[in-house]
């Protein structure tokens, strides 16, 4: 099925409503590691599952589109920055702990933007050798 067209500030709105609505629910407390999210918008130093937004944006529920390219490009179009959370998801799997929600956006702010894999890993070593010594 296709996405329903909508506006930029449309979305604007539907991230607006997700920090007031969703953000602090438990169940999506850490969703930038949970392996359903593949993607997220990155708007500043925030991320928003991108599926979701379109969601709300739509009125259409997730189950009733595709994630991945379509949301993506969907999102791109409206000039929104899309990034992979893979990297996210692939260290959080090798701690053994649950940091907290600002470890979690310090790690997410780092590893989602584009950038070169030596400067992703030189970030990454430097906040996991910061976090050992908490």
């Amino acid at each position: 099925m296709s996405i329903k067209a909508v506006s930029k500030e449309r979305i604007d709105q539907a991230l607006q409503a997700f920090d007031r609505d969703f953000r602090g629910r438990r169940e999506w407390l850490g969703w930038e590691g949970n392996r359903a999210h593949r993607y997220a918008i990155q708007v500043g130093d925030a991320l928003y599952p991108a599926k979701k937004i379109v969601s709300l944006a739509t009125g259409t529920p997730v189950s009733d589109f595709s994630g991945g390219h379509p949301t993506n490009s969907y999102l791109r179009k409206r000039g929104f920055v899309v990034v992979e959370l893979a990297g996210v998801a692939k260290l959080f799997g090798l701690l053994s702990f649950h940091p907290e929600k600002t470890t979690y956006q310090i790690l997410c702010r780092t590893l989602c933007r584009p950038k070169s894999n030596n400067v992703v890993l030189l970030e990454t070593l430097s906040i996991l050798s910061h976090l050992s010594t908490r």
